[in-house]
């Protein structure tokens, strides 16, 4: 302090007021001079507090970004290592224009042919940096398990919508 005979924790102290609980003498601002429900309101109040800041985060970015749809685009996604997609030539970002001379409109269209295809030659045509071409994949067993249908190791883009507040609140829960 500034008498230099007693430090500013003990002068601090002087003016606390304390509260005897259990024969043992605490501040009373002190947690355990605290009734024990304002206790468990204290010790509940950061996980509600941290609950409350993510469904926040999550409606802002589903109000400005948008929520992912069940339609998914005719792109090439990630790609599995080794998998036929990999080792035909596709990219991540290529677009598949058609699948045996059939036009793809959406991805899940592109997948439920795929799926279908187990073992069976595809003819893909697919665009590439604004150029067009075409290739042969052979879709190969889903490395899911107990699953007996065509894959060709790459995940379809999905497709992010722009919702009003109410589908924002909806898909925030």
């Amino acid at each position: 302090g500034e008498d230099n005979k007693t430090s500013e924790a003990e002068k601090q102290r002087e003016f606390r007021q304390t509260v005897t609980i259990n024969g043992r003498e605490y501040d009373d601002d002190n947690f355990q001079a605290k009734s024990p429900w304002q206790r468990l309101a204290i010790v509940f109040a950061g996980p509600i507090a941290n609950f409350i800041l993510t469904l926040a985060i999550l409606f802002v970015s589903a109000v400005l970004f948008g929520v992912q749809s069940d339609n998914v685009q005719p792109r090439v996604g990630p790609l599995s290592p080794g998998m036929p997609a990999q080792r035909a030539g596709l990219h991540a970002g290529d677009k598949i224009l058609s699948v045996n001379g059939q036009d793809i409109h959406n991805g899940n269209q592109l997948v439920g042919v795929i799926h279908r295809s187990l073992h069976k030659p595809l003819k893909l045509t697919y665009l590439h940096d604004g150029t067009t071409g075409t290739l042969t994949v052979t879709p190969t067993n889903c490395p899911a398990p107990q699953q007996k249908m065509g894959c060709i190791g790459f995940s379809p883009v999905a497709t992010y919508e722009r919702v009003g507040l109410g589908e924002a609140v909806r898909a925030t829960f």
